[in-house]
């Protein structure tokens, strides 16, 4: 965006979001019946355990019952791409695997039909940096070879 240019953002009405001021409101049918129906989400005693344990991390939600609601409004409208959703016949468990940030942790959820189970919460980048720290071993040694 260059500065000083205008930002046009167009959303649909949504009727128990938002609130009409006057005149005729048309809501498009993709809200009125959502494509996609919402999915059944389960946490393991695995994530209810971290997510005990990471409360006191989290700087938006007052309790447990808010941070499972909100993940779980998350998952049920399955936020994967049309291609992973499309992709059927999944080859590996890792293809089932989808990880996304919520407040100050990270959240994997794993995806079997109509059932999503959420699997970890841990916290946020926590992955993704034990997976740095791993490969810069792997690097120096690379580096050094050349």
């Amino acid at each position: 965006i260059i500065q000083g240019t205008p930002i046009l953002d167009i959303k649909p009405y949504i009727p128990y979001c938002d609130k009409e001021e006057e005149g005729d409101v048309r809501v498009p049918d993709w809200i009125l019946s959502p494509p996609i129906p919402p999915l059944t989400v389960q946490f393991s005693p695995a994530a209810h355990a971290q997510l005990d344990t990471l409360m006191p991390t989290l700087r938006f939600f007052h309790n447990k019952d808010e941070v499972l609601q909100a993940i779980a409004d998350v998952l049920q409208g399955d936020p994967r791409s049309v291609h992973l959703r499309k992709k059927g016949d999944l080859t590996s468990s890792a293809d089932k695997k989808f990880i996304f940030a919520l407040d100050a942790v990270d959240v994997t959820a794993a995806f079997d039909e109509s059932l999503v189970t959420v699997e970890e919460v841990v916290p946020v980048y926590s992955k993704l940096k034990a997976e740095l720290q791993q490969a810069k071993p792997t690097q120096a040694v690379q580096a050094g070879a050349k």
